[in-house]
C-alpha cells in the first residue's frame, strides 16, 4: 500500500540520517586526533630544535647559534654601517668554586649569571654561552666604550651578590674583554676580545679590558 512504502521511505531516510550522524562523527574525531598528533609533533620539533640550539644548562644560545648571529650581525652593520661591539665573559677561578663546592654549585652560578646577563641588557643584546664558564655577548650598534662602562656596572653588581653553599657564604666575579668590530672577519673580532679578556685576567681578574683593532 502507499501507506508501506511512504513508511519504508521514511525509515530509509532515518537511517541514512543516522548514518550521515554517524560518519560525520568519526570524521569529526579523526580530526580531532589529528589536530593533537600534529600538535605534539610541532611540540616535539620545537624541543629537538631547542636541543639542538641551546645550551641545556642556561637556555641560552650555544656557540654554533651564537656564532651565526654574529655573522648574522656582521652582514647588517655591513649595510648600515653603524657599528657593534663583542664582548667575552668568563668566571674567575671557576674551577676552584667547583672544586670547593662541589659542580651543582657551579652549575647554579653559571645558571646565576646567564639570568643576571639577561636581565641587565637589552633585548636587542645577543646573549650565548661560548663554552665552560665562557659567555659571548653582541651589542649592536654600541661604541667599545659605552659596551665597557655597561659591563663593568654589571661585573660590579655581580660582584656583589653572595653565594652560597651549605652553611658558607662566597663570592664570585668575572673578568671580561671588549671588542668593536671594525670590518675584519669573525675570527679576527673574537681574537681581539679573547685578547682584551686574557689581558683582564693577567691584570688581576675581576676587570674589564678592551683592544683596538
Amino acid at each position: 500500500s502507499l501507506e508501506e512504502v511512504v513508511a519504508e521511505a521514511q525509515a530509509a531516510v532515518l537511517q541514512m540520517s543516522a548514518e550521515q550522524e554517524q560518519k560525520a562523527a568519526r570524521l569529526e574525531a579523526l580530526l580531532r586526533r589529528q589536530e593533537e598528533a600534529t600538535r605534539k609533533l610541532e611540540q616535539h620539533n620545537k624541543k629537538l630544535l631547542d636541543l639542538a640550539s641551546k645550551d641545556p644548562l642556561t637556555g641560552l644560545d650555544n656557540r654554533r647559534v651564537f656564532n651565526r648571529a654574529l655573522e648574522t650581525e656582521m652582514d647588517r652593520q655591513a649595510r648600515y654601517d653603524q657599528g657593534f661591539s663583542l664582548l667575552i665573559v668568563d668566571m674567575d677561578y671557576f674551577k676552584k668554586v667547583n672544586d670547593t663546592f662541589g659542580h651543582p654549585i657551579g652549575d647554579r652560578i653559571l645558571r646565576a649569571l646567564s639570568m643576571f646577563l639577561k636581565q641587565r641588557l637589552r633585548k636587542t643584546d645577543h646573549i650565548g654561552r661560548y663554552g665552560g664558564e665562557e659567555f659571548a655577548i653582541i651589542m649592536p650598534d654600541t661604541r667599545e666604550s659605552d659596551a665597557r662602562t655597561v659591563i663593568n656596572d654589571i661585573r660590579e653588581r655581580f660582584a656583589e651578590l653572595t653565594q652560597s653553599a651549605g652553611d658558607r657564604e662566597f663570592h664570585v666575579t668575572f673578568s671580561c674583554g671588549v671588542a668593536r668590530w671594525e670590518g675584519e672577519a669573525a675570527s679576527s673580532l673574537c681574537e681581539r676580545a679573547d685578547q682584551a679578556l686574557y689581558q683582564a685576567k693577567t691584570t688581576g681578574r675581576n676587570r674589564v679590558e678592551s683592544t683596538a683593532a
